[in-house]
């Protein structure tokens, strides 16, 4: 069984709209919520997550909350150097 390729569909537009977010914070300990990614993006909020996760540690740093379930609370806190050379920055 083949493994269904999610970098250039799912994970590369999440992670874009993550750093764009943070850099249009601008500020140190900026975060950015779930919800906010699936808003921008129009990528559903549960799709965000796993992308999130899939990238976790390589490319973002995430801070988990217990939501039962709930992807929204989640946050990206950080992305690494990779990230930005990823998406081309």
């Amino acid at each position: 069984m083949a493994v269904t390729p999610t970098w250039f569909d799912r994970d590369l537009p999440v992670l874009n709209t993550v750093i764009e977010i943070l850099e249009e914070r601008g500020r140190p300990g900026a975060f950015v919520l779930v919800r906010e990614i699936a808003e921008r993006s129009g990528i559903d909020a549960h799709i965000v997550f796993a992308a999130l996760a899939a990238m976790e540690h390589t490319y973002v740093t995430l801070n988990l909350v217990l939501a039962g379930g709930d992807p929204n609370p989640q946050t990206v806190t950080g992305v690494t150097a990779e990230a930005r050379r990823a998406v081309g920055q």
